[in-house]
């Protein structure tokens, strides 16, 4: 499953068609969506935004070839929610404060749709896209730093599944604790190798032409237009 995770932070090697504007702006709309439509006095509207959204987020995913790799690891995200929920159905049964039941799943669907929607940054943008939009906004050695942290996440992420499954097969499913040890020491050791090797080889300061419009990018706008309407007008 944490293995499923790390693919929801690679970028997709499909080629979009959209422009990197209008993947940043849809991203954004939706986070931000997400945000506002739990504050809203309409009922409907407040428990239907968060399924719409996540809907979405899983037509993103298909269209980009991600849907089956990433299913894992939201699968992952799906048992913490799973829990939180039998552990707010239990103090209802106990008659302690606890959130109704439509608000314990709503809030389920939403927090998932704000995981997912945070990860499409990593899975739509890419590496160079980021480096050129950070460079044009004059911050050229951080962009190179965040660039290179980015790049590292599903790396960690991978390895730490793999320390899991050894110490699994190791010590059957005991002693999981143990994979902390190896796991910082292989953090430190690898932003060392990172940091060497930037100083032996400086990056590049990042030109790659950046596309800010394309005429598919109306689908986009028509789409965020019609979920931002109903949330306005109520």
């Amino acid at each position: 499953m944490i293995r499923g995770l790390s693919y929801l932070f690679l970028f997709s090697d499909k080629r979009l068609e959209y422009s990197v504007l209008s993947r940043i702006i849809l991203i954004l709309s939706l986070l931000i969506i997400l945000i506002l439509s739990r504050s809203v006095h309409n009922f409907y509207i407040y428990i239907s935004y968060p399924i719409i959204i996540l809907a979405s987020e899983f037509v993103i995913l298909t269209i980009i070839g991600r849907l089956r790799k990433v299913l894992s690891g939201i699968f992952m995200i799906a048992i913490f929610i799973l829990i939180g929920i039998i552990i707010q159905l239990i103090n209802v049964f106990l008659r302690l404060p606890a959130p109704g039941l439509t608000e314990i799943i709503i809030g389920s669907f939403r927090l998932t749709a704000f995981f997912i929607g945070f990860t499409l940054i990593f899975q739509l943008i890419n590496v160079r896209e980021w480096r050129s939009i950070l460079s044009r906004l004059g911050l050229t050695e951080h962009a190179q730093t965040i660039t290179m942290v980015l790049a590292q996440i599903p790396v960690i992420l991978t390895y730490f599944s793999e320390a899991l499954v050894t110490l699994r097969l190791k010590y059957k499913g005991r002693k999981i604790f143990s994979a902390i040890t190896p796991l910082i020491y292989y953090t430190a050791q690898n932003s060392r190798n990172i940091v060497e090797t930037y100083i032996m080889y400086p990056m590049k300061e990042s030109r790659e032409n950046i596309n800010l419009f394309n005429k598919k990018d109306l689908l986009i706008y028509i789409y965020i237009i019609s979920l931002i309407t109903p949330l306005a007008i109520s």
